[in-house]
């Protein structure tokens, strides 16, 4: 097993995995508070750093009508959220974005860059 490297996003305000800590984005990073998914709120992030991605996933049905990806956190594998792929419309900006669930993650105080 290799080493896995981490990567420090910096800022005052950090968002990471609540079950490992690993910090994947910050507060320049996140694109959208107050959006809800189909059974939960969630956040927008246009820039992340340690995770992973699934595989396409086609959902084939009205809900989820474009391919999407899982994203999980580089360490600890736990799924955060989803990325669309390919998005169908251009008026839905938001779906380039990484979709990532509230509740699976933490918020941290960050320090100020020296």
């Amino acid at each position: 097993m290799g080493v896995i490297f981490i990567e420090h996003p910096g800022g005052l305000v950090l968002y990471s995995c609540a079950a490992c800590s690993t910090v994947f984005s910050n507060k320049d990073g996140q694109i959208g508070i107050r959006n809800r998914g189909r059974t939960f709120p969630v956040y927008l992030f246009n820039n992340v750093v340690n995770v992973t991605y699934s595989e396409i996933q086609n959902h084939g049905n009205s809900n989820v009508p474009s391919p999407s990806r899982l994203v999980k956190c580089k360490k600890c594998n736990t799924c955060l959220g989803f990325m669309y792929e390919y998005p169908h419309t251009n008026c839905k900006k938001y779906k380039k974005t990484h979709v990532i669930e509230i509740a699976l993650i933490s918020v941290l105080r960050g320090f100020h860059e020296v």
